[in-house]
C-alpha cells in the first residue's frame, strides 16, 4: 500500500500524487519492450515517423514494425516533456461508452487508421457486445456488431483517465508500454488541458519509452502479484528487471515497503504507537527503497510529502523544508512547471512547500528560511487556512484512500465496478449529452 493525494481545495494537506494519471490503458500488439517480453533496444524494424505535439524533436519516436511501441532516437535527459497532446476521441464519463462508436465515425480516415493500429484486449467481451447491442439494437449482422465490437474494446484497452470521470485515446500517447520500472510519467495536465508525458529517468536513444499502468499500492505488491493484474486487466506480462529478478531481493524490498507503508498509514490515523520520530525513520526507510527500485516518478514526491508533513509535526524546520523542496523538483521532473489543480483538491508541490514555510515563518524559524520571508500574501492566504490544517493532516491516509488518482488502473476499476451501462440508455440522450460536454469536439 502506498500513499495518494486527496483533501479539500480550499483546506491544506500533507498527501499528494500525480495530476490525474493513472491508469493507462495501453499495450502493444504483442507484448512490450523492456516491461514486455522484447529486446529493449529493438533495433530490428523499419522505422516510421509520426508527427506529435511536443517541445521535443518530431523525429523522436519510431513505431516497431508487427508491435506499437515508442522508442528514444536520441538521448533524453530525466525531467524532459517528451508529449504533449490533445485527444483523439473523448467521452465524459464509461456510462457514454456507446457513443465510442459514433466518434469512431466522425474520425478522419487518417485518424482512424491511428487508431485501427491500436491493440484490443477483449478481456470482458461480453460487456461489448452488450455495448453494441445500445448502438445497433435491431440488427442481427454478426459483423456490423463485430467491428463495434473491436472498436469499443480497442477504446476500452487504450483510454487514459483525463478529467475523472472523462476518458480518453491520445493517438501518440497510445503506444506507451508497460513497465514496473517506468521511464517515463504520464498525466493529464488540468491547466494546459493536454494530455502530458515526461521522462523521469535519464533515457537513451534506442530505449523504448515505458510507463507503468499500476500504482499506489500496487507499488508494494510482488512479481507474482503485479503479473496476476497486468494478465487480468491488460493481458501482457511484464518482463522488466524487478519482474526479471529471479534473487528475490526486488519482491522482498517491496515486502518491506508494504510493511513499512501499512506502519506510517496506521501512524497518520492514529492507529499504532509508533511515535513521530519513528514515523519520520520508516518515510525516510521508504523514500530510499522506492529509489533503490527504479521508482523515481510521483510515488516519490507521496514520499517525500510524508516526510515533510512529519518533519512540521516535530518542529523540524530544517527537514520540512528540504524536503517540501525535494518535492516540488521531483513533481517539476514528472508533470512540469505548469501543474493543474490536484483531482480531488489538495496542494501541488509549490503550494505546498508555501505552506511549509509559512507554518516555519509563523513558528520563528527565520534562520532556517535564510532570510527569505514569505510575502505577506503568502502568509495572509495560509494563515486563512492554518487553522484547519492539523485536522487535515492527521486524517490525511484515510482521505487518500477515497481519492487516488495514479494509483487506481482504469480496468482494475472496471473490474471492481459491477455495474454495467442499462440497457434502457438511448443514443441519442447520450450523444446530446457528449455535444455539450464536448463542443469542440465535432466532426473532422
Amino acid at each position: 500500500m502506498a500513499f495518494e493525494r486527496s483533501s479539500s481545495e480550499d483546506e491544506p494537506t500533507a498527501t499528494r500524487v500525480s495530476s490525474t494519471s493513472v491508469g493507462s490503458n495501453n499495450g502493444s500488439q504483442k507484448t512490450s519492450s523492456i516491461g514486455c517480453n522484447l529486446n529493449p533496444l529493438a533495433r530490428d524494424f523499419s522505422p516510421s515517423h509520426k508527427k506529435v505535439d511536443s517541445r521535443i524533436s518530431t523525429e523522436l519516436f519510431e513505431t516497431v514494425n508487427g508491435v506499437s511501441g515508442l522508442f528514444a532516437r536520441v538521448n533524453i535527459k530525466r525531467g524532459t516533456q517528451i508529449l504533449c497532446e490533445d485527444p483523439l476521441m473523448q467521452i465524459a464519463s464509461e456510462d457514454q461508452l456507446p457513443l465510442v462508436w459514433n466518434l469512431y465515425e466522425r474520425l478522419s480516415k487518417e485518424k482512424k487508421a491511428s487508431f485501427d493500429s491500436l491493440q484490443s484486449y477483449h478481456r470482458t467481451s461480453m460487456e461489448y457486445k452488450t455495448v453494441s447491442r445500445l448502438v445497433l439494437p435491431f440488427t442481427n449482422d454478426e459483423l456490423a456488431l463485430a467491428e463495434r465490437n473491436r472498436v469499443l474494446a480497442t477504446f476500452g484497452r487504450n483510454s487514459f483517465i483525463a478529467c475523472p470521470p472523462s476518458l480518453a485515446v491520445f493517438e501518440v500517447a497510445a503506444h506507451l508500454t508497460h513497465s514496473c520500472v517506468p521511464n517515463v510519467h504520464h498525466s493529464f495536465n488540468t491547466a494546459l488541458n493536454k494530455h502530458t508525458v515526461y521522462a523521469i529517468a535519464d533515457i537513451d536513444a534506442g530505449e523504448q519509452l515505458t510507463t507503468s499502468f499500476l500504482g499506489g499500492e500496487h507499488i508494494c505488491l510482488s512479481s507474482a502479484q503485479r503479473t496476476e493484474v497486468l494478465q487480468q486487466n491488460y493481458g501482457i506480462t511484464c518482463a522488466c528487471a524487478a519482474c526479471n529478478d529471479r534473487t528475490g531481493v526486488s519482491d522482498n524490498r517491496r515486502q518491506v515497503m508494504n510493511t513499512v507503508a501499512e506502519e506510517l498509514q496506521a501512524y497518520h490515523e492514529g492507529r499504532t504507537s509508533v511515535t513521530a520520530t519513528e514515523a519520520q525513520g520508516l518515510a525516510l526507510v521508504f523514500l530510499g527503497l522506492l529509489e533503490v527500485e527504479g521508482l523515481t516518478g510521483m510515488d516519490m514526491a507521496v514520499a517525500t510529502r510524508h516526510i515533510s508533513t512529519i518533519a512540521l509535526d516535530l518542529e523540524n524546520w530544517n527537514y520540512a523544508l528540504q524536503y517540501a523542496a525535494q518535492e516540488q523538483e521531483i513533481e517539476s521532473y514528472c508533470l512540469g512547471t505548469t501543474v493543474g489543480s490536484p483531482e480531488g483538491g489538495g496542494m501541488t508541490a509549490a503550494e505546498w512547500t508555501d505552506y511549509v514555510r509559512c507554518v516555519v515563518y509563523n513558528n520563528g524559524g527565520v534562520a532556517e528560511l535564510g532570510g527569505s520571508v514569505p510575502s505577506r500574501n503568502t502568509l495572509r492566504k495560509w494563515k486563512k487556512r492554518n487553522a484547519k490544517a492539523k485536522a487535515r493532516i492527521n486524517a490525511l491516509s484515510a482521505c487518500a484512500d477515497q481519492n487516488g488518482v495514479q494509483h487506481e488502473t482504469l480496468h482494475h476499476q472496471k473490474a471492481n465496478a459491477k455495474s454495467k451501462p442499462k440497457a434502457s440508455v438511448k443514443q441519442d440522450s447520450l450523444w446530446d449529452e457528449y455535444d455539450n460536454a464536448f463542443p469542440k469536439m465535432g466532426a473532422e
